[in-house]
């Protein structure tokens, strides 16, 4: 049995909170902690910057976050039917494997036209190609018409992946660019998309 998987969307565009221009005596944006704060918040469930910068409270910043894990797994799905047991085990599973993202902002230059660049230096996470790899070998010896014995061998492989040990790729670095739109600083949309597939290898799903 064929199973088609949609590729996930970036849980960064989901989970994105935008914070006004600063203004004000001693005030001072700092576009790098800005970005840290959204990554941060966007994976690892981590709203301690984004309430230290003011961008949101933390029960809003948790919210944001427990709906994008929701729409990445619903994206995930699309198209298939399968069990709500099943979705609840795939969240979780998200939520370990985003919590593993590897990234550090190196450092951020304001540009003339009031607008940043953040330098982030990433490491490629390996999950869905080695899982994928497993789940062919395994589906071998499976005789089944219900997808969601498929999804299920799929979680069992990507919960060992989560529990051996994540591999990496080797370290690289991306610019962010964190514009001012409508009088709110926000990172580059194309950015965030690009961000997404660099740490994670989303393009192994088909």
């Amino acid at each position: 049995m064929k199973m088609r998987m949609k590729k996930s969307i970036s849980l960064l565009a989901v989970c994105l909170l935008v914070v006004g221009i600063l203004t004000g005596c001693g005030t001072k944006f700092d576009a790098g902690k800005y970005v840290q704060a959204q990554l941060d918040n966007s994976f690892k469930n981590d709203s301690s910057l984004i309430v230290e910068q003011k961008i949101a409270e933390a029960d809003e910043a948790k919210e944001v976050y427990e709906q994008g894990i929701d729409t990445v797994v619903d994206n995930f799905f699309l198209g298939v039917t399968v069990s709500d047991d099943l979705k609840a085990r795939y969240k979780e599973i998200f939520q370990k494997m985003f919590e593993k993202a590897e990234y550090t902002i190196k450092e951020s230059a304001k540009q003339d036209d009031g607008s940043y660049t953040v330098t982030i230096e990433y490491k490629k996470m390996k999950f869905f190609e080695p899982a994928l790899e497993q789940l062919k070998d395994k589906a071998e010896d499976m005789n089944s018409d219900d997808v969601n014995d498929y999804f299920e061998a799929l979680a069992d492989i990507m919960e060992g992946i989560i529990n051996d040990g994540v591999e990496y790729g080797d370290a690289k670095t991306m610019d962010i660019h964190v514009e001012i739109q409508n009088k709110v600083y926000t990172i580059n949309s194309t950015d965030i998309q690009t961000l997404n597939n660099e740490i994670f290898d989303f393009d192994k799903v088909q």
